[in-house]
């Protein structure tokens, strides 16, 4: 039909397959890059995809942690940790939106801590275990046990890996090597087979001569020599290679649909092991209030300041609520970790651990109202409809053929030369030169042309299919661009709502500070009750910005790869949209007592 899939050449390999070795230094080194040198001193920064700010180049040598703070278990130090896992060395804070306080403001991702504290985390440094200390410790040959391995990632790494490590990608492009040989194997099917070798016959008994007379014989000969053959199947040689070229573009096609799958389902996987630990950093935030309003209700109980006599129960069984949620997020982060390893085919010991600074919304796809116009985009370029339209091609040629093979002759020749002798009986003499030649064409009709008949309306058929797998194709195409593009709309639209509920929340919680939870009231008692209301309605509009923002990157992805566009492609088209308002909150710091250690007098 002449379609040809932008970017395919059938008369060389479209893929270059790197041997498994080179793969497997690609893999090494991307590790390395990733592990940095713990003696330098002036690690190198470069700019994060999802946030826009300065960060640690994970190539680039990390510094040592200070000695102060390292602890107790040593961190391993082949994946460019700190001493502390505090992450990569020279990474930088990210900026202070005008207007907002430390409380507001974004910090690292904090990790997972093994056990829960017994005093709450108010350092702004990440603590120095991660969520995966749930996970059970693997045991060397000896069987003492070794924790798990810590390695720090973000998007653009993993989606590099899996380009590099993926069997599932190899696999397809393998599939396209074999597509082109299968090529190249047609192409060559005009030339003729060689022949050389000894040929002996021997006869004993009857025989009958050219006129008919049987008489008794005993001889054998002997050839020796060689030759050529040639069995011409013509509509196969001319119709051979068209097809097996369109086999080759719609393999090239689907290895273009793999890999894009498979970087989608990283990044998808990635969104989710990064939402996971920011839940962690609003977790922290709400167990340091928790752990506050604990310690207030407990001095409020010593100094008869308490409302109710229920007031420490209650606050214990938030911070009780608070520490099983801890449980939770750890294993939840081993889960997510475990997934995105198996992807990257890692090893099952690695938590991985996301090193971006702060969580951002980042549009691919800015413009997200001419969905038309989106939708042509898509169906002209996804890989799974040019591999269609190459299938179409591919059955379009075999109908032709089918069509025209009782009118395309077959051509059989045959040539051998050599040296031919033999004689009555036992006798093997009289050698000399002999050469023999044969040449034929010949018309077919199979089963009296009724076969060909049929194996024309059979390829027929194939072509109705492939047709209509192409209209199902597109209109899946179209569904989810329009599913992604009304997903992205809706999370924008969700986002300047989340902003002003974090807002608020914190504003009430703000207030309720200042005015000493109730002690500053005409009637100077300690109330638990407005602060756990003000606490729980922060961490539930925190979560649900967190939620919105991670959504509205989900959905932007999507729509992207549902362009035709692999996301490995995005990530120097990565613009980071920044907020007014933090998605990932900083470390909450308690303020003084608030509660006197003997009764105030009211009347005072």
């Amino acid at each position: 039909m002449g379609y040809e899939p932008h970017g395919c050449r059938p008369n060389r390999p479209p893929l270059v397959i790197a041997p498994r070795g080179f793969r497997r230094a690609v893999f090494a080194g991307l590790l390395a890059a990733m592990a940095g040198c713990a003696s330098s001193h002036q690690p190198a920064h470069s700019t994060s995809p999802l946030t826009g700010q300065s960060q640690p180049n994970l190539a680039a040598p990390v510094k040592p942690a200070d000695a102060s703070s390292a602890p107790s278990q040593p961190v391993s130090s082949a994946v460019g940790l700190t001493a502390n896992g505090a992450g990569l060395a020279g990474s930088t804070s990210p900026v202070r939106p005008a207007g907002y306080t430390e409380e507001q403001t974004a910090r690292p991702f904090p990790a997972p801590p093994a056990a829960p504290p017994s005093e709450p985390e108010t350092k702004a440094s990440l603590p120095s275990s991660v969520p995966g200390a749930v996970v059970a410790t693997a045991t060397n040959g000896q069987g003492s046990a070794t924790g798990p391995e810590l390695t720090p990632i973000d998007l653009p790494t993993a989606l590099r890996l899996v380009d590099v490590n993926s069997p599932t990608i190899g696999l397809a492009r393998q599939r396209v090597q074999e597509a082109f040989l299968q090529q190249r194997n047609a192409e060559l099917a005009w030339l003729p087979d060689l022949q050389a070798g000894p040929t002996y016959d021997r006869h004993d008994g009857r025989d009958q001569n050219s006129n008919g007379t049987i008489f008794e014989v005993s001889k054998q000969n002997l050839f020796v020599g060689g030759g050529a053959v040639l069995d011409w199947n013509t509509s196969e040689i001319i119709f051979g290679r068209l097809t097996a070229e369109r086999l080759t573009q719609a393999a090239q096609a689907n290895a273009r649909a793999v890999d894009s799958n498979v970087q989608l389902d990283v990044a998808l996987a990635y969104f989710d092991l990064l939402q996971v630990y920011g839940e962690y950093a609003i977790f922290t935030d709400a167990l340091a209030r928790a752990e506050e309003m604990l310690r207030n209700a407990e001095s409020a109980e010593q100094a008869g300041l308490s409302k109710t006599t229920a007031d420490i129960n209650r606050a214990r069984t938030e911070v009780d609520l608070r520490r099983q949620r801890q449980i939770e997020l750890q294993a939840q982060a081993a889960i997510a970790s475990g997934r995105l390893a198996r992807l990257l085919l890692l090893r099952p010991t690695v938590i991985l651990r996301p090193i971006d600074p702060q969580i951002m919304p980042v549009g691919l796809v800015p413009d997200l109202s001419r969905i038309d116009d989106l939708i042509a985009i898509g169906v002209s370029n996804r890989p799974e409809v040019q591999q269609n339209r190459a299938l179409i091609a591919a059955a379009t040629t075999r109908w032709k053929q089918a069509q025209l093979n009782p009118l395309i002759p077959h051509i059989d020749f045959e040539y051998r030369g050599g040296t031919f002798g033999g004689g009555p009986n036992d006798q093997m003499d009289d050698f000399g030169a002999r050469s023999d030649g044969t040449a034929e064409a010949f018309w077919q009709l199979r089963n009296f042309g009724a076969g060909d008949y049929l194996q024309t309306r059979i390829r027929r058929t194939q072509v109705d299919e492939a047709n209509l797998n192409l209209v199902d194709v597109q209109a899946r195409v179209a569904e989810e661009i329009a599913a992604a593009v009304r997903s992205a709309e809706a999370a924008r639209r969700s986002m300047d709502f989340a902003q002003a509920a974090v807002v608020q929340a914190l504003e009430t919680w703000r207030r309720l500070r200042e005015a000493s939870f109730g002690l500053a009231g005409a009637e100077h008692q300690y109330d638990p009750l407005q602060p756990l209301i003000a606490l729980r309605d922060l961490a539930d509009a925190r979560r649900q910005y967190l939620q919105t923002v991670l959504d509205y990157n989900r959905a932007q992805f999507r729509l992207y790869w549902a362009l035709g566009q692999p996301p490995l492609a995005a990530l120097p088209k990565l613009p980071p949209q920044p907020t007014q308002t933090p998605v990932v909150p900083a470390p909450y710091s308690p303020k003084p007592e608030e509660v006197p250690a003997t009764r105030k007098n009211p009347g005072a």
